[in-house]
């Protein structure tokens, strides 16, 4: 089924009778009972600070225990469930000096040869509108600041900014 499928199938649902939302996403994490391992996984095993608490990594250290819990809201008769996040798909982490953003999906994923090619300015990146962004982070915070990005086709796409905590000329506006 397309998105647009299940877009037609929610409108038509939602006309015939009140649908039924999941519910609090929090309460059922806490409910596992899940460690700091748990939260870690292997991916963060060596990150400095405690990860028990960040529930948006879940997805990736511990995707069972999110699909078990859309699992348990659909049975108990729920008709849309949303997704694990509560910053927007972003994890943020201290890492020393710098703050570390992530954004991750499973998604479609690009060619990282043609990501490349547009944040090097060698090819037109007309629906990559990170390009301009990766150029500002390295304008302001030198080389050693712009996007990274790890893709593939079919693999999603994950990509990370550093930026330091503070700098000189920077302000918050």
């Amino acid at each position: 089924m397309t998105r647009a499928d299940r877009i037609v199938a929610l409108h038509a649902a939602a006309r015939e009778r009140i649908l039924v939302l999941d519910g609090a996403w929090g309460a059922m994490i806490q409910r596992s009972e899940l460690s700091e391992e748990d939260f870690r996984g292997d991916r963060f095993t060596g990150h400095v600070g405690q990860m028990k608490g960040n529930n948006d990594i879940l997805c990736i250290t511990r995707p069972d225990v999110i699909s078990g819990l859309h699992d348990q809201y659909f049975a108990a008769g729920a008709d849309i469930s949303e997704t694990n996040t509560f910053s927007a798909t972003v994890i943020a982490q201290d890492d020393g000096a710098q703050c570390r953003i992530t954004v991750e999906d499973d998604g479609a994923g690009s060619d990282p040869e043609r990501i490349r090619q547009v944040l090097a300015g060698t090819a037109d990146g007309d629906s990559i509108g990170m390009a301009n962004v990766d150029a500002r982070l390295r304008a302001v915070y030198g080389d050693d600041h712009g996007l990274l990005i790890e893709t593939a086709v079919g693999a999603g796409t994950k990509v990370t900014v550093r930026v330091p905590k503070w700098h000189a000329g920077v302000r918050a506006s």
